[in-house]
């Protein structure tokens, strides 16, 4: 189970939170003699993949020199793991680099976009995908944005965006000035709720604890504002009406808005901040993270429902 949720009272009654859930069966021979194929695309084993990733990640969370089937007593090795059709984005606090590089936050994001997203064979620059391309993230704490660091994001999440060759190339050139037109800002919706909306919620906004946009940061200069849409529930909805949301959900969609089997999907823990999703260091030879997250990545895909 993978969930936006922690694990307090508040997060499991009166808060709205988003899951993803999927029953492992224990191996036995039977069930090992002639396992079911796995899903394979653009070169992705989605099994492996989900398996590697979330016993790396249990893993990272034990204490120094133990083993985490130790612990908590169960080995993800004991499961079969089947029916994967998404892919894990993990989190976890550290500074990587090399084959590391892109196994965590936005950078895998990143290596998932180029997989799914593939360029034209001479001009690995230019995607496929000619339109342009914005996020819609939902979330309930935003840290203290700025154009820059929406370039970095956007470098991962977008697939007709700049390259992280581009923007080491654009590093050495001194500060960027952005125009009214090309603000990477332009490319960014974050949904979240009004101060009216919290102060009439139906847990009360003494209970708005899990929503976080400090006021200094706020009120910095370089904190894009721009970027913020009211948070409402859809009318159909109304058992949502008034609650209030721990969501943290991503969309990716052409310039448009409108969602397609050709845009992809982000749901888990991660909250719109560069600690939660990395950051680059070192003229973009580190990736540097410090929050432990994890979520799920929705690849695009015809015909899915």
């Amino acid at each position: 189970m993978i969930s936006s949720a922690n694990l307090t009272t508040w997060d499991w009654s009166i808060w709205s939170n988003c899951i993803w859930f999927k029953d492992f069966p224990k191996k036995t021979p039977k069930n090992t003699l002639n396992p079911p194929k796995g899903l394979i695309r653009n070169g992705l084993d989605f099994n492996h993949d989900f398996r590697m990733t979330l016993a790396s990640f249990v893993q990272s969370l034990m204490p120094i020199k133990i083993q985490y089937p130790e612990l908590i007593g169960i080995d993800i090795d004991d499961y079969l793991i089947s029916g994967i059709d998404i892919i894990l984005i993990p989190s976890v606090p550290g500074k990587y680099s090399g084959k590391e590089f892109e196994r965590y936050g936005h950078s895998k994001i990143g290596a998932m976009v180029r997989k799914f997203y593939p360029c034209e064979p001479n001009n690995p620059n230019n995607y496929l995908l000619p339109k342009k391309h914005q996020v819609t993230y939902q979330t309930s704490s935003v840290g203290n944005f700025s154009e820059d660091l929406f370039r970095e994001l956007l470098s991962s999440f977008l697939p007709n965006y700049l390259s992280l060759d581009q923007l080491k190339e654009e590093a050495g050139q001194g500060d960027i000035i952005y125009d009214s037109v090309n603000k990477p800002s332009k490319r960014v919706k974050v949904i979240y709720p009004t101060k009216e909306y919290v102060e009439s919620c139906i847990a009360g906004q003494e209970n708005a604890i899990c929503l976080v946009l400090p006021r200094k940061d706020y009120n910095r200069p370089a904190f894009t504002k721009n970027v913020f849409y009211q948070f409402k529930a859809p009318d159909h909805y109304v058992h949502h009406e008034g609650i209030l949301p721990h969501l943290k959900v991503c969309v990716m969609t052409g310039d448009d808005g409108e969602i397609t089997d050709d845009c992809w999907i982000y749901f888990g823990s991660h909250n719109f901040s560069a600690s939660a999703w990395g950051r680059y260091e070192n003229q973009y030879q580190k990736f540097s993270i410090f929050n432990t997250e994890l979520g799920i990545f929705i690849p695009p895909e015809k015909g899915r429902d």
